[in-house]
């Protein structure tokens, strides 16, 4: 099931009054009947007249959002209760998902119910099961948020537009090996922890304190699991080492259990002049060789809005070549020790 638009609405008045004649002739009825009872349904004064004007040339409109919304999802129950009612075919599939996403725009609660009309039409038709298996490079495409994929070794595995558009990194820099390790993430010609990074900087006051812990839990990772490849972890050591920050924190920091256990919010002082804060999540994938679904959980109502105002603008952009990301797109680019640190064929 998907929600996302994939058809041109550049004329959404023509689009949406072609699907919804062609549901007034399959669904044999006058006008005038259908207004009565869309009338009935909705508590709403449908006249015949603007009816027939939404079915032909007309985009659906009302006097504010909420009646607007209402009468889009009336509309589709009403036509999908004939096809139930008369057993033969009124909506197709195609047509109510067209219809859903040329009016992507109405009130969440009404894109809401039309997402949960199309989950049963589907299910009807066994067309969908969320609980179907997915190999997790299929879950994560599937994902639309502030989501990434690392491995115990802590090479970031995946990410998502919308992970590098909060962060502030680049499609241009995915060709160097050091993009794709979480103690290094590369913005130009800087790494993390140098002096005067972007992402040292999107850290504000609390670079120190964040980069330390975070080199707590990387410790705590590979001491679980650097016994399963020991030539990947001397790899990895050695090439970190070479930064002298890195090499600092790394030699200044003592794996803590207690310390490991104490998740701060974290601060987004971003390059626009805002300061946002989230939570860190982490979830293990089940069914992988130990990797961690992370994700940026926002703390408070400003930082909600903020990420659904950033998600808007990246959607309605060219900014990115794709959704999601996956390191193995990117392995010719690397040599065979940066395959070796980042465990790519």
């Amino acid at each position: 099931m998907s929600t996302d638009s994939k058809f041109d609405i550049t004329d959404r008045s023509q689009a949406s009054s072609e699907i919804l004649h062609r549901w007034y002739e399959n669904v044999g009825l006058s006008y005038k009947n259908i207004a009565r009872e869309l009338s009935s349904a909705l508590k709403d004064d449908i006249k015949e007249d603007t009816l027939k004007g939404w079915c032909n040339g007309r985009e659906i409109r009302a006097q504010d959002e909420k009646l607007r919304g209402a009468r889009v999802v009336g509309l589709v129950r009403w036509f999908l209760r004939e096809q139930k009612h008369r057993g033969w075919n009124i909506v197709s599939q195609d047509d109510l998902q067209r219809f859903m996403n040329l009016y992507s725009d109405i009130l969440p609660v009404y894109k809401g119910q039309l997402r949960r009309i199309l989950f049963f039409y589907e299910y009807e038709k066994g067309l969908v099961n969320f609980y179907a298996y997915k190999n997790w490079r299929q879950l994560f495409s599937d994902l639309a948020g502030f989501f990434f994929v690392y491995d115990a070794f802590w090479t970031i595995r995946a990410t998502s537009k919308y992970c590098m558009e909060l962060i502030g990194l680049k499609e241009e820099d995915m060709e160097k090996w050091d993009y794709w390790h979480r103690m290094t993430s590369r913005i130009g010609q800087k790494t993390k922890l140098q002096e005067g990074s972007n992402l040292r900087n999107l850290r504000g006051p609390y670079s120190k304190e964040y980069y330390t812990l975070q080199v707590l839990r990387f410790r705590q990772s590979l001491q679980a699991h650097k016994h399963e490849n020991e030539e990947r972890y001397s790899a990895l050591i050695g090439a970190l080492s070479k930064s002298s920050e890195f090499d600092n924190l790394w030699n200044s920091t003592v794996v803590d259990s207690t310390a490991l256990l104490t998740h701060a919010p974290v601060t987004f002082f971003s390059s626009d002049d805002t300061l946002t804060v989230y939570l860190e999540m982490a979830m293990p994938i089940p069914e992988t060789d130990n990797y961690t679904l992370g994700a940026w959980m926002p703390t408070d109502s400003l930082s909600f809005e903020y990420l659904a105002d950033l998600r808007r603008r990246i959607d309605a952009s060219t900014k990115y070549s794709r959704d999601v990301y996956f390191i193995e797109d990117y392995a010719n680019t690397f040599d065979s020790r940066a395959k070796l640190i980042l465990d790519v064929p």
